[in-house]
């Protein structure tokens, strides 16, 4: 159902299997779930892999989960401001320029 990618991080291996899975959780829990996943995900990562490949996940995950980070300390909003603004520039650099766009509002935000 999930596979490795890299040494730290797995996902699904099929869309469908996303969609069941995410679909199975009550809407009102899953700003929950994003914001636990990507705290998870930012304190277990290495350093170079919460600011490399995985910086996407980690920061889709945590916006996701936005509303309860609000909550949050500063040090916590800090850093999701931080890692919105690397992949910004990642996807900069790749020519994303939309999902750039958006990582950078999301940092300003």
């Amino acid at each position: 159902l999930m596979y490795k990618v890299g040494k730290e991080l797995c996902v699904f291996s099929h869309d469908r299997i996303h969609v069941a899975a995410y679909s199975s959780i009550p809407h009102d829990k899953t700003c929950f779930w994003h914001h636990q996943i990507g705290n998870r995900l930012r304190l277990s990562l290495s350093e170079e892999a919460l600011f490399g490949s995985a910086v996407f996940i980690v920061v889709d995950q945590l916006d996701r989960g936005l509303p309860l980070t609000s909550e949050e300390s500063v040090n916590s909003r800090t850093g999701l401001v931080q890692l919105n603004v690397v992949a910004g520039q990642k996807a900069l650099d790749s020519s994303s320029y939309v999902p750039a766009a958006i990582y950078f509002q999301r940092a300003i935000n």
